[in-house]
């Protein structure tokens, strides 16, 4: 591992790079920074905004979303080059419901269909691209930190005291599976069907295996 040359005097929190060369991080206040060169340069996009942002997902090189504090989603159809805030950052706004509401991680599996995570057992759910969010019932209060889907239909969230949640149903019902610890997790990858990996505090790294 190698130090990347220093273009940030920013709190960095979040990073996605759609492949080997082009990629984005994200962090405080507001910044969004873009490399297509693996990390030799980074330029500055203007994000409008000055929450922390904690999160980025694109499906390809135009297309993605970056969610955040007081319940910030950013939408962007061509790299970036421009942001604007989503219909639910601004309903949220409205009623009052932003300044409680932090939005940790997100995840589309389409243009169309994604889905975000965060404080409050809060998970939301699009199917036309961020257009419109569904509030999903995860039946805890726990703070959410991560979500990743293998199809439209399969995917997991994961959250403090060791909280795994899983759904074969796009996120109609949400189910906990069984950890054996109680450390906050903070990150999850599922490599199939079959394999995957989660980290949480303390050293915590744990194998998912699907049982036959």
């Amino acid at each position: 591992i190698q130090q990347a040359p220093r273009y940030f005097h920013e709190m960095i929190k979040g990073i996605f790079f759609l492949n080997e060369t082009e990629g984005w991080v994200v962090g405080w206040p507001g910044i969004v920074f873009h490399t297509k060169d693996s990390g030799l340069t980074w330029k500055r996009q203007n994000s409008n905004s000055y929450n922390e942002l904690y999160a980025a997902y694109f499906i390809d090189r135009h297309i993605g979303w970056v969610v955040g504090q007081f319940g910030e989603i950013l939408h962007t159809l061509d790299g970036g080059k421009t942001w604007k805030s989503s219909r639910l950052s601004r309903q949220l706004s409205k009623l009052n419901e932003s300044e409680n509401i932090w939005l940790d991680a997100v995840y589309f599996v389409s243009s169309d269909i994604g889905w975000i995570v965060g404080i409050g057992g809060r998970i939301f759910q699009t199917a036309d691209s961020g257009k419109t969010w569904v509030r999903q019932e995860s039946h805890t209060k726990n703070f959410l930190d991560d979500v990743f889907f293998i199809s439209e239909t399969e995917g997991w969230v994961i959250g403090k005291e060791g909280l795994v949640l899983h759904t074969m149903d796009a996120g109609q019902s949400w189910r906990p599976q069984r950890t054996d610890t109680r450390t906050d997790l903070k990150a999850i990858y599922i490599s199939s069907t079959n394999s995957g990996w989660v980290v949480g505090q303390n050293g915590t790294i744990l194998k998912y295996e699907a049982v036959p």
